[in-house]
């Protein structure tokens, strides 16, 4: 499948003007013309729909033209991409296939589309990273990164600096980067940024003065501590009262465990002695209560005892009361007449009652007599219980008590001579720590960094190869002397730089480098835009240097000729003053700007004279 783009059409339009355009086709264009017919101006047009900063350089033909549109097709699927830009603001508007115009950013941005990402997309390099120094720190790679190797200015063609574009030692390693991401495919996302080599000293420095600081400190708590003069020592102690420790640990638990087993006794015991005495109150309460019976039963018996002694004194005489309320029968009330009971059932009666009061006496006897030996018996064993919750109160205060608080002291004494040899330990590790890496900064060597290359040497000697095919393709005298060198970014000749070389030598290799970088990568599946725009490449033939190398007769033609039969997916536009040769038309798309009234005057239509508006009316 075909990378990149290539231009269709780049025009130029303003309010009731006619509309400037040029048509192009995918393999190679000329633009030929003498000067001032606005063939850098093409260039430069174009530069600015790719996103350059700066417009056109303004030129009195393009007085009230306001906006440069290029219509793009992506190579993968021929679909149409249009690019229009104001020439006042840089306002850039996008619009895909027949789709409405939508407004971008003329510059990158991360977030938002912009010319950058539109070209990227169409050269299959969006969302790439790219490094820009030696540290790793990483940009996203802008379509600006590419400009230069894609549109080679007048200006740029015949300078003696390296073709990569850089300003700066950090744009220098941008630069050489994006060149290994075309050579390569691989980009640098992955890359992790090392940190600056000036804050790098300053971090060492301050790490070396903070590490003395801190074993300057540990030193001096180790020494307050004083639980030993080296760790060997600490850690034997250590071990010393851990092992004591243990054994104190050992003898509270024992003690414990008896604690324990004599208070689960107390606690039974003391449960005996409360059950007993409130078995003594209960039985108490019951003899005092069989007393108050007892003392009620003899009471009746003694009143029994008199009922029937009287009712016998009753029998004996011959003077009859009234039982009920002893009144002489002369005086007796007949009411009480049927309630009348003979002396001899009183007798009969209170005998039986005292009778039954002596049984229950005697039943109250013995029973008490049971209580009173319940209550000897609790009284007995009340004592006992007492007594051995006196002696288990005294065990468990003065033996038992007393050893746990001698283990508790001794082992909260050995814990704490522990703790301070433990700290102690862990200061002696952290110092050696410490000084382990505190010898390591010193002994460290200072880093010696050699320049790196951005790319492998199969890399560099595939695209010398690339230009030196394309030199020969020309004709170019030297060829295979021709190598890429990686220290100088570019072109060196016989071991002679390009940079040594007159304009017109110079021009010819940075056209030769453009071109074979874009058949390297095409060539090898690389990603690339796909398009190479040159300006006059051809200035040798203009203003010979009699000084470098002759270049041979038939070396316009062979060149033209090897740009128009390459087959690659690749659109090259070359602006030159002079005519290349006849047959190249049969190839190649040419457009001749004249500068006269016959013919293609330039690239933006002449404006009809007064006298022509005159005749015409």
């Amino acid at each position: 499948m075909s990378s990149g783009f290539y231009i269709r059409r780049i025009s130029v339009v303003g309010t009731a003007l006619p509309e400037a355009s040029l048509s192009f086709e995918d393999g190679l264009s000329v633009i030929v013309g003498a000067s001032e017919t606005g063939k850098t101006y093409v260039v430069d047009c174009l530069d600015y729909v790719f996103g350059a900063r700066t417009p056109p350089k303004a030129i009195p033909e393009a007085v009230g033209y306001t906006h440069i549109a290029a219509t793009l097709v992506r190579r993968s699927d021929d679909s149409l991409h249009e690019i229009s830009r104001s020439l006042a603001t840089g306002a850039v508007e996008y619009r895909q296939a027949d789709g409405d115009r939508v407004p971008i950013k003329d510059s990158a941005s991360q977030n938002d589309e912009s010319i950058s990402s539109v070209l990227l997309r169409l050269t299959g390099l969006e969302d790439r990273k790219v490094r820009t120094n030696q540290r790793g720190t990483t940009k996203a790679l802008s379509f600006r990164d590419l400009a230069k190797l894609v549109v080679v200015t007048e200006t740029d063609i015949v300078s003696d600096s390296s073709p990569l574009p850089a300003d700066s030692y950090e744009q220098q390693t941008g630069a050489e980067r994006v060149l290994h991401l075309l050579l390569t495919g691989n980009d640098d996302s992955d890359v992790e940024e090392q940190p600056d080599p000036k804050h790098l000293r300053g971090e060492t420095q301050g790490r070396r003065e903070l590490l003395d600081s801190l074993i300057s400190r540990t030193k001096a708590s180790i020494e307050k501590l004083d639980a030993g003069k080296d760790a060997e020592e600490v850690a034997s102690r250590l071990e010393k009262v851990e092992g004591a420790l243990d054994g104190v640990l050992a003898e509270l638990a024992m003690a414990e465990e008896s604690a324990q087993s004599y208070d689960a006794e107390r606690t039974e015991v003391f449960q005996g002695v409360r059950s007993a005495e409130a078995r003594v109150r209960v039985l108490d309460e019951v003899s005092r209560r069989f007393d108050m019976l007892q003392t009620q039963y003899e009471s009746d018996a003694k009143r029994l005892e008199a009922v029937g002694i009287a009712g016998r004194l009753l029998l004996e005489h011959t003077e009859v009361r009234c039982p009920v309320c002893g009144a002489q029968h002369e005086h007796h009330s007949q009411s009480h007449a049927e309630q009348a009971a003979s002396p001899e059932a009183v007798v009969t009666a209170a005998k039986a009652e005292s009778e039954k009061v002596k049984r229950l006496l005697t039943d109250l006897q013995k029973t008490r007599a049971s209580t009173d030996e319940e209550l000897r018996t609790l009284d007995d064993g009340l004592a006992d219980l007492r007594d051995r919750l006196t002696e288990l109160d005294r065990i468990l205060a003065t033996t038992i008590e007393g050893r746990i608080d001698t283990y508790v002291r001794q082992s909260s004494e050995l814990r704490e001579i522990r703790d301070r040899l433990g700290r102690c330990q862990v200061l002696y590790e952290e110092l050696d720590n410490y000084e382990s890496i505190l010898a390591e900064e010193k002994n460290r060597k200072k880093a010696r960094r050699k320049p790196s290359s951005t790319l492998r040497t199969v890399e560099y000697e595939k695209l010398g190869a690339s230009i030196r095919a394309l030199l020969d393709e020309w004709g170019f005298p030297g060829a295979a002397e021709v190598v890429y060198s990686s220290e100088d970014q570019d072109i060196v000749i016989g071991g002679r730089k390009r940079a040594d070389h007159g304009k017109g030598v110079r021009a010819v290799l940075r056209t030769a480098f453009n071109l074979g970088l874009a058949r390297y990568c095409i060539e090898e599946g690389k990603p690339h835009p796909g398009i190479v725009v040159v300006d006059t490449p051809l200035a040798v033939y203009r203003e010979p240097d009699k000084e470098d190398i002759t270049l041979p007769r038939m070396f316009k033609e062979q060149f033209y000729r090897s740009l128009a039969t390459y087959s690659g997916a690749l659109q090259v536009l070359v602006i030159e003053n002079e005519e290349p040769p006849e047959d190249i038309e049969t190839v190649a798309n040419v457009y001749r700007f004249t500068a006269a009234e016959h013919g293609r005057s330039g690239f933006i239509p002449a404006k009809p004279s007064a006298d022509a508006a005159d005749s015409g009316t």
